[in-house]
């Protein structure tokens, strides 16, 4: 630790000629005004006179060393500026009686390092040894699939906003966590409302292969039939597949409703506007997140120009967690608002698909969970998605029952 005195004719002087100096390392531990003789010893006039500390380390020397107070021989510029120092602390002290006493000065800075260095030290372990119950709620996250992501911010936030007596507290520390998840839960439900509230209501049901979006649409297309008593039409691009063009007919016979069968943008186009039902679905061809190319010719192919369609991704609960944020990423291309969890009932967990809907903002629309049309849907709710969560204490469950 090094001292110096800097005086000056102004306070703020002062701290301009420390900071020119020393740069922000250096901390002030004194001021006061001093008085000083000017000409021929016969006038005095007042100055400003700070006393500092600095921390000569090697960030220091190469502050001072850009501003060219330091040399290119850094031990004989260190030795230097150390002797102007003395010398100068020497002077101020032999004509200033109330000059503080430099060894004080020294012991009170070497405390206070010391207590700083603890209350550092205290705040490192508190970050680094994570309580056993913590641990505990971080091992049943990543037991649900929620990303890394979520799972730190979950962390951060039991560290920064709970006293030690609550993380000792196993039981309240499930609570917090079922809180903290049911709250991030209800961010991202949505309301089927979205399909029924426009003047042309289009919507059209993206994702990749596989994930049952033919089924999906048979299924949202009977319930707006019968519980919302809505007209429907059905419009498909996926006309390749001989399986799915026959079974989604076999649905249209049944319900009693209009099958178009789309290859280009026109003829889409055309569906729409000589249609006067209430909603019209359009189902797409499954593609892999992979294939860019793809995507991108399907995005031309429903680029609508005289309404505004809401798109739906459709994602399989069965997803792997490494592949829903490539799913969620590459299919953002066609600013899809709203998800529909697939195949509830073939997978143990969506914390994949709840934690990318949550850092992406979108908005759980639907759940199925079966084969059965238009049975096996539900409207996404917060009490449905917290029913997936597993491994919190069964009594945080039974609290929040719904009977």
């Amino acid at each position: 630790m090094k001292y110096d005195y800097i005086i000056a004719d102004s306070h703020a002087d002062a701290i301009m000629e420390t900071k020119k100096k020393y740069g922000d390392e250096a901390r002030i531990i004194n001021s006061k005004i001093i008085k000083t003789k000017g000409a021929f010893g016969l006038f005095k006039k007042n100055q400003y006179q700070l006393l500092v500390s600095i921390t000569d380390d090697e960030h220091l020397k190469n502050y001072k060393k850009q501003l060219g107070i330091v040399s290119t021989s850094e031990n004989k510029t260190t030795s230097s500026v150390e002797k102007k120092n003395t010398e100068k602390i020497n002077n101020n002290q032999t004509s200033n009686n109330e000059s503080i006493d430099n060894n004080t000065v020294k012991m009170i800075f070497e405390n206070l390092q010391k207590i700083e260095k603890q209350i550092n030290n205290n705040t490192e372990n508190r970050s680094s040894s994570k309580h056993k119950n913590i641990e505990e709620i971080k091992d049943i996250l990543l037991d649900n699939e929620f990303s890394d992501d979520f799972i730190n911010n979950a962390v951060k936030e039991m560290e920064s906003k709970l006293s030690l007596s609550v993380i000792e507290e196993r039981v309240e520390l499930h609570k917090w966590a079922y809180d903290y998840i049911q709250g991030k839960i209800s961010e991202i439900v949505g309301n089927d409302e979205i399909i029924y509230n426009r003047k042309k209501n289009v919507m059209i049901l993206i994702g990749p292969t596989g994930v049952g979006k033919t089924t999906t649409i048979a299924k949202i297309a009977a319930n707006s039939y019968k519980n919302e008593k809505k007209t429907v039409e059905l419009v498909t691009i996926d006309g390749f597949r001989i399986g799915a063009k026959y079974q989604l007919s076999i649905y249209a016979e049944h319900m009693k409703m209009k099958l178009h069968f789309a290859e280009s943008n026109l003829d889409i186009e055309k569906a729409i506007s000589l249609s006067d039902s209430d909603v019209i679905l359009i189902d797409t061809i499954g593609r892999s997140q992979l294939d860019e190319l793809k995507l991108v010719e399907m995005k031309s192919i429903l680029k609508l120009r005289n309404v505004e369609p809401v798109f739906v991704l459709a994602i399989s609960a069965t997803t792997k967690p490494k592949d829903i944020k490539k799913i969620f990423k590459n299919f953002d291309i066609f600013d899809f608002t709203h998800v529909i969890i697939t195949k509830n009932d073939e997978s143990e967990s969506v914390g994949g698909i709840l934690s990318a809907a949550i850092e992406k903002n979108k908005q759980i629309l639907y759940c199925t969970n079966g084969q059965r049309v238009p049975n096996d849907i539900e409207k996404s709710s917060v009490r449905l998605l917290m029913d997936r969560i597993r491994g919190l204490d069964s009594s945080i469950y039974l609290m929040n029952a719904v009977y």
